[in-house]
């Protein structure tokens, strides 16, 4: 029909706001059953899934105890003989011997995770010390311990011998220093901040000390016989460096052996 006949045109758009609602509303009803599926699916899931954990660990606990060494032996590859609490107590790391009186050991726990060997056996007293100044000896004596710097004397473990080993830890302590001359006390700066190096070539000896600013006290490394120590000290004795090693390696030579005979 034409325009002019008096017959009204039929609107052909849709109801735009009304598609727009109904489509919001189906989106939203989408979205409310995906929450409730995933909610039910984490109700039905949690308690599995608290179970593989706690199953794990339980596993894991349960390797570590098959895997803990004899009662009375210590840990695989060191252990005491006899026990800490007769004299002297001896304490054995592969090839090496340390024989201490039991009243140095403050501690000397053989109870390292998954049976690896003890790291650290710290000492804290050093009689029979004598330091070449009244000062240092003080430090070696038990009621004037704290009060003289020496915190204490720990074992590391055995250290790793021969030329490569000694290069390598060198050029880990002076990559891009190598030209740097010592400085204060005779110890030469490193790559890392607050650490110096004394560097023996002749005797492929490396003594590392740090001093951190923010701890109160430095830590000094030094090898014995084939083994490894850390001193902490206080800042104060710094300068004394070469006597405290003196020291210490003189009190630790009578007591680290090797294979029977000495370390």
């Amino acid at each position: 029909m034409g325009i002019g006949d008096g017959h009204a045109v039929p609107d052909a758009s849709p109801p735009v706001a009304g598609h727009r609602s109904t489509r919001a509303r189906q989106a939203a009803s989408r979205a409310g059953r995906l929450l409730i599926l995933i909610a039910g699916c984490g109700a039905f899931f949690l308690p599995l899934w608290f179970l593989l954990f706690f199953g794990a660990v339980a596993v894991d606990a349960g390797h570590a105890w098959l895997r803990r060494p004899p009662a009375g032996d210590g840990p695989r590859g060191f252990v005491q003989s006899p026990s800490l609490s007769q004299e002297p107590v001896v304490l054995r790391d592969g090839d090496f011997t340390l024989a201490f009186p039991r009243h140095h050991l403050v501690s000397a726990d053989p109870s390292p995770r998954h049976g690896t060997r003890v790291s650290l056996v710290a000492l804290a007293t050093y009689p029979g010390m004598e330091g070449n100044s009244p000062a240092l000896a003080r430090c070696f004596d038990w009621a004037q311990l704290a009060a003289c710097g020496i915190v204490a004397l720990s074992y590391s473990g055995i250290r790793e011998e021969g030329t490569q080993a000694f290069s390598r830890r060198r050029a880990s302590l002076l990559d891009g220093h190598e030209d740097r001359d010592a400085g204060a006390f005779g110890l030469r700066p490193t790559i890392m901040p607050h650490v110096l190096v004394h560097i023996d070539e002749q005797a492929e000896d490396i003594i590392v000390i740090s001093c951190p600013p923010i701890l109160p006290d430095c830590s000094m490394t030094l090898d014995v016989a084939g083994t490894r120590w850390r001193v902490l000290m206080a800042p104060a004795l710094l300068g004394q460096w070469r006597d405290v090693v003196a020291e210490i390696r003189r009190f630790l030579a009578a007591r680290v052996t090797r294979d029977g005979g000495p370390g």
